[in-house]
């Protein structure tokens, strides 16, 4: 699968929490917000969760990434809540959109 990473202009913060948290994914801690909305344009199914040999990297690193050059966390983005038992099955999405709130 083609990922197609673009520049967006930097967005404010209040719009990347909200349309996070109703529509998608939103991971923020003191120094970086990140944001998943839209559909899921694929789901890494962990059906043994992290303690399996499956690797999660290898499977999203097989997707090209054509576009703008950015930063780290603006290519193929993954969100997820795993339990806390590593062995319970879980999944991750990528989704159409992923936006790092970072300076390009």
């Amino acid at each position: 699968m083609r990922i197609l990473r673009q520049r967006i202009a930097t967005q404010p913060l209040n719009a990347l929490r909200t349309v996070g948290a109703r529509d998608g994914w939103l991971i923020e801690t003191a120094d970086v917000i990140r944001v998943g909305f839209g559909d899921a344009v694929e789901h890494v199914i962990l059906e043994q969760g992290l303690e399996a040999t499956f690797d999660a990297t290898s499977s999203l690193r097989r997707h090209e990434l054509v576009g703008d050059d950015g930063p780290p966390g603006s290519g193929v983005v993954a969100f997820g809540a795993l339990p806390f038992d590593r062995s319970a099955p879980s999944q991750l999405d990528v989704r159409a959109t992923a936006h790092p709130n970072e300076q390009w």
